[in-house]
């Protein structure tokens, strides 16, 4: 069953899941390949550590390396993840892993391990393994099957369905590699299909409802219920035809616990409700009521002695130059056994160099599993069944799958077939039913035993299951292998008697489901029909194509099972004699809509001649649906009449046949021309669209072709871009780590922002001015505390993201260190703006070196000024501002002819504009000039060039001494 739907949370940890007990806890299988560590974290990490379970995980591991899968798997369990060795004893609430290069098996509640089997790289350790839990376990066995490439699982969750146990499946959307998932759902073994996430609490929930007290209240409710079972079956036979009451009830009830236990369901009563009113239930129910539990090749040794009775019996048939072959394989199931037998035959025939017409029909009821062995496409899995020499010679691997090969797939014809309610194929030299019986009661097995005889040759062969005998008709079999059950049957004295199967009625189209209690009267009604029906002739039910629908009465007079492939055509059929009456009958009630009567066919049976009047009625003729047509056949005895005079009675009876005959000749005849004629213009129809569409063809086929080339053309260009990127990813490796250790290295305070001023990166020096940890990544920036004495800088921050413009900003810190903050736009290889870079570089060492220089000028009783380049006074000394009466506010930023006009002197500019490497200067030039507030005065000036190295700008130094009175006093004598 594929439930996708949402399931309970699991229980929290520590409440325990289900009691636990040393010789009864669950065990687990998870299979995983590609993508499995985060399917396994996924499940684990949603399971609670006391579930009382086991679990073993089977993971596809590199055999050349050691792994560390153990360690990865603790982080998601509190569990203890243990690598499994050899003979360890499985304990709950544990999970085991297995080792690499190792294959895996349970053998009571350990692990036994031995080497890889095969080559590694085909890896079938999870196959074993779940085979292994099947048989330990059988209905209690549960198996996981996660991510994963290719098909590996499948077979092993295939003998888990088998044994009545449970299995799980990552639903393919959510795993990182579908192929393991998608063939485990293909091959239809699924019980559930989830999300790996939402595989635990399902899994919780099917384990509490499988061990335990509601487990035993299932168990006796279901064997206390035997009308029940009958109303099961007849809900089953409403709606799919198939009858299941003669198949072993214990069986059978086991099966229903399995569903009622995946349901949650304690009650029987409530089950069938689910039954009537849910039908895809009644579908999943008769899946597992199917057992297609199958392999190639099943028991090497029956096959080895089969094909030793079956060289004798060829040998036999090429002496009596019999040349056809015909084999019959009942239960087909997904089609393993019935090519493994076709492959046998074939090496048989090229072994012994003859040739047989031979032919294999293989059957089942299952309509899935026929559709699987119609396609003939078996996983990779099946490489541990066929020899590699046969799978080189008779399968072709593709897409991940072997493909039956054409020639042995023509020779095998797969149909639906029920062989308890269907006739059987006859003169047979092979019928295979290997494991059939043991699934049916034995008064079904009593009727089926004669049936087989009935189908079988003189001396064909009788293949059966090594649990299956032929029971009391011993006297029509030989024994040909007592281990392998072979059979070779014996017609020489009377035959058993045959009962042939009858056809259960189908299922009414459009009709709703019946309700809660009213299956028996629906039984009682069938009852009061086949007494009606038994008043009645032989009729047939048939469709427009003239498949029959229904048989009722003994129609063995009129209509025969045809040689060769099985058909339910009622034309191929109907008896010499029959069949063309039968044709032209169908043929007017199709065309006019009205009932036709024929009288004088006649139907040869073993030489005689029987009349015979068909009359072929309109049941449903409506435009909206099928149309059916009901033909009943009457066995007619006619009244003897007086013979002409001259003729004999045996020669009128011989006129009037050929007269009859010539007259449905006759209608034949023209209604074969007719059709004909019809078919001619369609032909012709036909072969024109086919003209029309082979030309289409050709274009599709040259636009293919051109597609094809720029396919490939994108592939190497794909293939060249990739190398680039990688190139590219090494690159960028590289420089992320030369980045990294940069920002580690450097004693450079520096913050990255992106555009919403969120911190993206920080280097390690950055912490010492602002309050930030390696957790506030993301967090804005405005957040931040700093040892800043001014306010946080993101303000100013925001002002550079919107004008672009860089700001510089000496600040101090709390301890008195001084910074210069700058703030730059981050642009990208692209030039484009993706933040900030904020940085301090730490200039508390100048600002140090520059109060010492100030202290040391503002000692010089001269007045000392600093000029920018156009002349405007950027500093001074303490002695300028006391001489000139003036203060720092009022002077600095002013032009020195502000001052005085005297003082803008061409030697000044020279200064100021001259190169860095010129030696110029002024040096003891007196001037005279009239300054504000102190009047007029002498100055002698003396000028430097200064270059300031941090901001790379010319300066002036002017030192400006009073001379006046100094220049009033007389000169001394020399």
């Amino acid at each position: 069953m594929d439930e996708r739907e949402d399931t309970q949370e699991a229980a929290p940890a520590g409440g325990g899941v289900m009691p636990i007990t040393d010789t009864d806890f669950p065990i687990v299988g998870l299979g995983a390949s590609a993508g499995g560590l985060e399917a396994f974290g996924a499940f684990f990490s949603n399971l609670p550590a006391d579930t009382g379970m086991a679990f073993v995980l089977v993971q596809h591991l590199d055999p050349g390396h050691a792994s560390n899968m153990v360690e990865l798997l603790k982080r998601y369990t509190p569990m203890p993840v243990l690598e499994a060795t050899h003979a360890i004893a499985i304990k709950p609430n544990h999970a085991y892993m297995i080792p690499p290069n190792k294959g895996m098996t349970l053998a009571g509640r350990t692990l036994q391990l031995a080497e890889q089997a095969g080559h590694p790289g085909i890896a079938r350790s999870i196959d074993v393994f779940f085979r292994s839990l099947a048989e330990e376990l059988q209905e209690r066995a549960i198996a996981i099957i996660l991510s994963g490439t290719g098909t590996d699982g499948t077979l092993g969750a295939k003998a888990v369905k088998a044994g009545l146990g449970f299995v799980l499946v990552q639903e393919p959307e959510t795993a990182r590699y579908d192929g393991m998932p998608r063939a485990a759902i293909a091959a239809g073994v699924a019980d559930v299909v989830l999300p790996a996430e939402k595989l635990a609490a399902k899994l919780i929930d099917y384990v509490r409802q499988t061990y335990g007290a509601p487990a035993e209240k299932r168990h006796r409710a279901v064997e206390a219920a035997t009308g029940a079972m009958q109303r099961i079956f007849a809900v089953i036979r409403t709606r799919t035809r198939h009858d299941f009451s003669k198949y072993k009830p214990s069986t059978l009830k086991r099966r229903i616990e399995r569903r009622m236990s995946v349901h949650q369901i304690e009650n029987t009563e409530d089950y069938i409700r689910l039954l009537q009113e849910n039908p895809q239930e009644v579908e999943t129910l008769v899946k597992d009521f199917l057992i297609n539990v199958t392999s190639f090749f099943r028991d090497p040794e029956a096959f080895a002695a089969l094909a030793g009775h079956l060289q004798e019996m060829i040998n036999r048939k090429v002496k009596d130059e019999d040349r056809s072959f015909r084999v019959w394989v009942v239960g087909c199931s997904t089609g393993e056994e019935a090519y493994s037998l076709a492959i046998l035959l074939q090496e048989l025939m090229e072994r012994l160099q003859t040739y047989f017409d031979w032919q294999i029909f293989a059957t089942d009821l299952d309509p899935e599993a026929i559709e699987t062995a119609r396609h003939g496409a078996y996983p990779e899995s099946i490489s541990t069944e066929v020899s590699p020499e046969r799978l080189k010679k008779f399968f072709k691997s593709r897409d991940g799958r072997y493909l039956v090969s054409p020639e042995i797939r023509e020779k095998v014809i797969f149909s639906l077939h029920d062989i308890t309610g269907a006739p059987p194929f006859s003169r047979l030299d092979l019928l295979s039913a290997r494991n059939l019986l043991i699934y049916l009661n034995s008064e079904t097995q009593k009727k089926l035993i004669p049936l087989f005889h009935y189908s079988l040759n003189n001396g064909g062969i009788l293949f059966l299951g090594t649990a299956e005998t032929i029971g009391e008709f011993t006297d029509y079999f030989s024994i040909v292998d007592r281990k392998w059950r072979i059979y070779e049957a014996r017609k020489q004295g009377p035959p058993p008697a045959v009962t042939m199967p009858q056809s259960v009625a189908p299922p009414v189209s459009g009709l709703p489901p019946p309700a809660a209690g009213v299956v028996y009267a629906a039984a009682e009604l069938h009852e009061a029909e086949r007494d009606l029906l038994k008043a009645l002739p032989p009729s047939v039910l048939i469709d427009e194509a003239g498949q029959v629908l229904y048989v009722h009465g003994d129609t063995w007079k009129f209509l025969q099972l045809a040689e060769g492939k099985l058909t339910n055509s009622i034309m191929d059929m109907a008896r010499e004699g029959v069949r063309a009456t039968l044709v032209n009958a169908v043929h007017e009630v199709l065309t006019k809509g009205e009932t036709a009567v024929r009288e004088g066919a006649r139907s040869r049976i073993n030489g005689d001649t029987l009349k015979v009047r068909i009359t072929v009625k309109p049941v449903r003729m409506t435009p909206q649906g099928p149309r059916r047509l009901a033909v009943v056949f009457e066995d007619v005895r006619e009244p003897k009449k007086r013979r002409q005079r001259g003729l004999s009675q045996e020669a009128e009876g011989r006129i009037k046949e050929l007269e009859q005959e010539l007259q449905f000749t006759r209608e034949n005849l023209r209604r074969t021309v007719e059709e004909l004629e019809t078919a001619n213009e369609e032909l012709r129809s036909a072969n024109e669209e086919y003209q029309s569409t082979n030309e289409e063809l050709h274009s599709a086929n040259e636009e293919l072709e051109t597609s094809r080339e720029e396919l490939q053309s994108v592939n190497e260009e794909l293939l060249t871009v990739n190398a680039e990127h990688q190139k590219k990813i090494e690159e960028l490796s590289t420089s992320n780590d030369d980045m990294q250790n940069l920002l580690n290295s450097t004693t450079v305070a520096t913050i990255f922002l992106d555009e919403e001023l969120r911190i993206k990166r920080f280097t390690a020096a950055a912490t010492d001015i602002l309050n930030v940890i390696e957790r506030d990544l993301g967090r804005p920036f405005s957040h931040i505390t700093s040892n800043l004495k001014v306010e946080n800088p993101s303000a100013a921050a925001r002002k550079v993201l919107d004008n672009l413009v860089p700001f510089i900003q000496e600040v101090e810190t709390l301890d008195g260190r001084w910074y210069s903050l700058r703030i730059h736009p981050y642009r990208t290889r692209e030039n484009s703006i993706a933040g900030i870079v904020m940085s301090f570089v730490d200039i508390n060492e100048q600002k140090q070196l520059q109060e010492e220089q100030r202290k040391i000028i503002d000692t010089i009783k001269e007045s000392v000024l600093v000029l920018d380049t156009s002349l405007k006074i950027t500093s001074a000394n303490q002695a300028f501002y006391r001489i000139f009466q003036m203060s720092s506010a009022e002077a600095e930023g002013k032009h020195l002819s502000e001052i005085s006009k005297k003082l803008d002197l061409p030697q000044l500019h020279a200064l100021a504009e001259s190169a860095r490497d010129e030696d110029a200067g002024i040096a003891d030039l007196v001037i005279e000039c009239e300054l504000p507030r102190i009047g007029r005065r002498r100055l002698r000036l003396n000028g430097h060039r200064l270059h300031v190295a941090a901001s790379h700008r010319q300066k002036v130094l002017l030192v400006m001494e009073d001379v006046t009175e100094e220049l009033k006093k007389p000169k001394k004598r020399q």
